[in-house]
């Protein structure tokens, strides 16, 4: 499984677009608007303010209590 930090910008995008074509796991990518620029039933999309200690926190114990091992992208 993937997580893309920062994923709903031009880069991001991109990189989704690439993870998509060249792998068949799932991702999971962050936003921090109301605007996503790619949907697709293998990502999973989670809100993360990066200036919002509280965001950070409650995302990481989210990601946490999964207990899948990641491939961080940011």
């Amino acid at each position: 499984m993937y997580l893309v930090i920062g994923a709903s910008g031009f880069l991001g995008t991109y990189i989704l677009k690439h993870l998509l074509d060249s792998t068949n796991e799932e991702i999971v990518a962050t936003h921090n608007s109301t605007d996503v620029m790619l949907y697709h039933n293998r990502i999973k999309w989670e809100r993360l303010n990066l200036a919002s200690i509280e965001s950070i926190e409650q995302f990481c114990n989210k990601m946490n209590s999964l207990n899948i091992p990641f491939k961080i992208i940011f």
